[in-house]
């Protein structure tokens, strides 16, 4: 299942329009892929802005639950290859990037909203980190460069979904509007963000990017999620989980 997109250019806003099957689930593939399609974005000067919008039925599901069952200690690293290459495409991109999100953004799609400078949500959509529920721990090592603490926790340990409304206080998400508002919106904020000076625009996201960058290294975080990995592969149960979320 090959991942489609279609990029459009709207007054200096790019949009990314995406779709991979009915919920957008991310294999090692797609995550390359997205990557390249950011690397074209970066090269094409006429797009001063961003914007990721999802034409599947929710933003992603975040990574393809169907190869988990494949994971061993020999291609973990190489697994863990593409969710690097998709986040850091979005983290530093060139432009500013802003998430349409529609309905949910779960697992992988956390990330993404951590590496997306802001977020317009759809009313009623989701947040969810279910990898607790299939064994996995990858992922939690950025939890807290998005969530508030007590709230990352409580998503990291009972793989709940928590709705946008309740991330708009703390910061995480800039607007909830209605469905049918929801890309008009990402647009108008695109445009208002244009009209600024292009380069202006690049040098203040590599400033705050510098300015924000974790205390404890990128590459330091990915050893503490890749080491807790390796321990969870050899755990007996592990396929029973992961099967069984699949049969939800």
């Amino acid at each position: 299942m090959n991942i489609e997109f279609n990029l459009e250019v709207q007054e200096h806003v790019g949009i990314l329009h995406f779709q991979r099957g009915k919920v957008n689930p991310m294999d090692r593939d797609a995550k390359f892929a997205f990557g390249e399609m950011i690397d074209q974005v970066n090269e094409n000067r006429e797009i001063h802005v961003l914007i990721l919008h999802s034409t599947a039925k929710g933003f992603t599901a975040g990574s393809d639950v169907n190869g988990f069952g494949d994971f061993s200690h020999e291609n973990m690293a190489r697994y863990l290859e593409g969710d690097c290459r998709i986040m850091d495409s979005v983290k530093n991109c060139r432009v500013p990037v802003i998430m349409a999100l529609n309905r949910f953004s779960v697992g992988l799609g956390v990330g993404l909203a951590y590496a997306c400078d802001l977020i317009i949500a759809e009313e009623g959509s989701i947040l969810k980190f279910p990898e607790i529920l299939v064994g996995s721990i990858g992922g939690a090592d950025f939890l807290d460069l998005l969530l508030p603490d007590k709230m990352g926790r409580y998503m990291a340990y009972t793989g709940a979904a928590v709705p946008v409304e309740d991330l708009v206080p703390c910061g995480v998400i800039h607007k909830v509007v209605p469905k049918e508002r929801l890309l008009e919106e990402c647009v108008a904020l695109g445009k208002t963000i244009a009209a600024n000076h292009p380069r202006a625009v690049e040098l203040m996201k590599e400033i705050l990017n510098k300015v924000q960058e974790p205390t404890i290294p990128i590459g330091i975080r990915r050893k503490l999620g890749i080491f807790a990995q390796h321990e969870m592969l050899d755990q007996p149960d592990r396929l029973d989980l992961i099967k069984g979320f699949l049969e939800k």
